[in-house]
C-alpha cells in the first residue's frame, strides 16, 4: 500500500502538466489496453528491474546502488520502448525518463515492493497517454515542458523519500 501511495504522487504530477502543456483528444481505447500496458508496460519492466536485477545488485553492491542502477535502466528501457516516449527521444525526455525509474527505485527501497508502483505505472500511462490522448498533429503541444516540469517534479518527490536512516531500506 506505500508504493501505491508514493507512486500516485508521480502520477497526479504527470496528469496536472499532462493537462497544462498539452491538448486532449478524447477517449478512444478500452480495457484491452489497460491490460497490455499492466501486463507487457508496467510488470514486465518492473519485474525485471525492481524484481531481479534491484535484489541481485542489492545483495552484491548493498540497496542504495541498488536503487539508482535499477532505476537507471529502467528509464532507460521506459525511453527506447515504452509508447508515451517520442520517437526520437530529446533530452528532456530521457531525464523525465531516467528520473521516473530513479523515483520507481525509491519507491521500491523504501516500500520493499514493486506490486504497487507496476499498477499505478499502468494507470498513469492509461490515464495520461491513452484516455487523455494528446494531440499529437497539434504544433502547439509542448512535450519538452511537459517533460521538464514532470521530471522537476519527480526530483522533489525522489528528495522527500530519499532514505536518512538504514532502517528505513526494505530490500
Amino acid at each position: 500500500f506505500s508504493s501505491i501511495g508514493f507512486a500516485v504522487l508521480g502520477w497526479t504530477a504527470l496528469l496536472i502538466f499532462r493537462f497544462y502543456f498539452l491538448t486532449i483528444r478524447g477517449l478512444d481505447s478500452g480495457l484491452d489496453e489497460f491490460f497490455y500496458r499492466l501486463l507487457f508496460e508496467a510488470f514486465c519492466v518492473q519485474i525485471w528491474t525492481f524484481g531481479l536485477i534491484f535484489r541481485s545488485l542489492a545483495d552484491w553492491r548493498g540497496p542504495l546502488t541498488a536503487t539508482v542502477t535499477s532505476g537507471i535502466l529502467f528509464g532507460l528501457i521506459a525511453t527506447l520502448r515504452f509508447q508515451e516516449a517520442p520517437e526520437i527521444p530529446a533530452v528532456s525526455s530521457l531525464l523525465t525518463f531516467l528520473l521516473w525509474g530513479l523515483f520507481y527505485g525509491i519507491i521500491r527501497l523504501r516500500s520493499g515492493s514493486f506490486i504497487g508502483a507496476s499498477l499505478v505505472q499502468a494507470l498513469q500511462s492509461f490515464t495520461v497517454w491513452v484516455v487523455l490522448t494528446p494531440d499529437l498533429t497539434n504544433p502547439g503541444n509542448n512535450f519538452p515542458a511537459l517533460y521538464t516540469a514532470t521530471g522537476l517534479a519527480y526530483l522533489i518527490f525522489i528528495w522527500r523519500l530519499w532514505p536518512k536512516q538504514e532502517e528505513d531500506y526494505r530490500v
